[in-house]
């Protein structure tokens, strides 16, 4: 049985661009996005380009650690294996010189 159409008269259609308000996001958080996406779909590729741009942000192994734990709770444990390798990557890159 076909379902009514649910009544959406609260919302409202926004234009895409930007406006005033927006601000455009950090090079780390579109960092932290890529990597995510690189890991829930195995692009391994990217790994390497994205861990860099965190690390000169800063960004600890512990909060990568809890950015790849939410990565595999959101996708599911077949990324955990890809998880692990991006956290060997980012002790690699972390070593000095």
């Amino acid at each position: 049985m076909k379902q009514p159409p649910k009544d959406r008269s609260h919302l409202r259609v926004v234009g895409s661009g930007a406006t005033s308000a927006a601000a455009p996001l950090s090079a780390c958080a579109r960092a932290q996005a890529a990597l995510c996406l690189a890991v829930a779909t195995h692009q391994s590729d990217q790994y390497d380009a994205q861990l860099q741009v965190l690390h000169s942000h800063g960004i600890s192994r512990e909060q990568l650690s809890e950015l790849m734990t939410l990565t595999v709770e959101m996708v599911g444990p077949e990324v955990m294996i890809t998880a692990a390798e991006v956290m060997d990557r980012y002790d690699i890159i972390c070593q000095p010189g």
